[in-house]
């Protein structure tokens, strides 16, 4: 019988930042979300209390690291199109960031109007829709469907958690969502893009 290969790790990379005097060394930052292209070949990294999104463009060349810089408060969570094109990053300071993956840029800055931090985001495969959610607030609806290309919001959708979005996934073609609240529910969003969309 022919043997199996293991498992292997093919690469290793441990996130440092420097601290504001630059004299106390560096310091190990804890990853919060990772998320991997589809040809397993693009990573992108947010860490706790850290503004920068890592990028590691090229995993096999193990020596591509980017840091990805325009939020100014933590980054909490990250997504990337399945076509490998284009990254999301949610932060606390109340926007989602996509990333042109192939320029190393910020492509677009959607910012929510109630003021809350964006807690989850997700692409349709090549980044032209764009699902947020952000922290519940008394101003506004959580969850959004954006129009990246436009940086216009498409539908508000009927958000039904009773808690905080930990998660989201938007489908491929746009039309589906998943989503994860701290109430111990999961919702399946169909037909998103029309107006009248709600979980089943």
């Amino acid at each position: 019988k022919r043997r199996r290969k293991a498992s292997e790790v093919i690469f290793r990379q441990k996130v440092f930042y420097s601290h504001e005097d630059h004299d106390s060394g560096y310091k190990v930052k804890k990853p919060t979300h990772i998320a991997i292209s589809s040809d397993g070949n693009k990573v992108l990294l947010c860490c706790e209390e850290s503004t920068d999104v890592f990028y590691y463009h090229n995993i096999s060349a193990k020596t591509n690291l980017l840091n990805l810089r325009g939020h100014t408060k933590s980054v909490g969570r990250c997504a990337i199109s399945s076509d490998g094109n284009f990254g999301i990053t949610a932060s606390n300071d109340t926007t989602a960031i996509v990333w042109d993956l192939s320029q190393n840029k910020e492509y677009r800055k959607l910012r929510t109007y109630n003021g809350a931090a964006m807690k989850a985001a997700s692409l349709s495969y090549d980044g032209s829709y764009a699902l947020t959610a952000s922290k519940p607030s008394p101003r506004g609806k959580t969850l959004l469907l954006w129009n990246v290309t436009q940086g216009d919001i498409l539908r508000e959708l009927n958000n039904t958690h009773i808690k905080q979005i930990r998660c989201c996934k938007l489908s491929d073609d746009g039309s589906m969502a998943l989503t994860a609240s701290l109430d111990g529910t999961a919702n399946v969003w169909r037909s998103i893009l029309n107006q009248n969309s709600t979980p089943t």
